[in-house]
């Protein structure tokens, strides 16, 4: 069983992760969410993910995903990973996790108020200096 997975953010660092998922033998990558049309459709056609989105809102409400890779800008990562976790997936945020200890505090709080057990989890991208393989 494949993990399906949604990437928000398709810029320099989140194509380099998006391509590390899509070698994945276990992810699905089934959705694309970035502000930025051309780049967006770019990114969906060396992925081959038809289901693609300008909003993370949009794509939480269209696609049924196990988790999201939250890769936008920082000031954005507090309000997508609160609505990311009541959507009810698992949630991976670039750093910094956000531009406050009370946005982060915040964001600690609402994973453990899931039920399912869905969390955020920072991660601290190290692709560039140690590729994989």
């Amino acid at each position: 069983m494949k993990i399906r997975v949604g990437v928000a953010g398709v810029g320099h660092r989140g194509l380099g992760l998006t391509r590390i998922l899509a070698a994945m033998e276990d992810v699905a990558l089934v959705a694309l969410a970035d502000l930025d049309a051309p780049r967006l459709q770019r990114a969906a056609r060396e992925f081959k993910v038809d289901r693609t989105f300008a909003y993370l809102g949009q794509m939480l409400d269209s696609v049924r995903l196990d988790a999201v890779l939250i890769l936008t800008p920082d000031l954005a990562h507090h309000p997508q990973t609160l609505r990311s976790l009541a959507a009810g997936v698992h949630v991976l945020v670039e750093k910094p996790l956000a531009v406050s200890t009370g946005q982060c505090d915040s964001m600690i709080a609402a994973a453990g108020r899931r039920p399912s057990a869905r969390g955020a989890q920072q991660g601290a991208i190290l692709f560039f200096h140690f590729p994989p393989g």
